[in-house]
Formats: C-alpha cells, sequence, structure tokens
C-alpha cells in the first residue's frame, strides 16, 4: 500500500508523527533564517530533502 511503512520495526503511527515533525520543524527554520528563502527554494530544498537518507543529508 502507497504510503505505509515496509517494515514493522517502526509502527506506522510513530512513522507518520516523525515525517510530520520533520516537516513543521524544516518550516519553522525556513522562517526563522536571514535573509528568508523565497518559497520556490525553500521548496527545492525540501523536496531534494526527501529523497535522501539522514546520513546523506549530513554530508
Amino acid at each position: 500500500m502507497i504510503g505505509q511503512p515496509k517494515t514493522t520495526l517502526i509502527p506506522a503511527d510513530y512513522a507518520r508523527e516523525l515525517v510530520a515533525q520533520g516537516v513543521l520543524d524544516f518550516i519553522r527554520f525556513w522562517l526563522t533564517q536571514t535573509p528568508v528563502q523565497s518559497p520556490q527554494q525553500a521548496y527545492t530544498i525540501f523536496t531534494r530533502s526527501r529523497e535522501l537518507s539522514p546520513a546523506q543529508l549530513l554530508n
């Protein structure tokens, strides 16, 4: 099923919360930067980040 975790290591409700909080944290961070990036720039950064693992994001 689309949108469902492929593993039972993390319950689905926890996985959804982790994703949702990540999105909210990103928006908060974006809006508190000086200068604030344009919505288009923030969207590009956000969508690219969804394709990377946490380890890849830090490198």
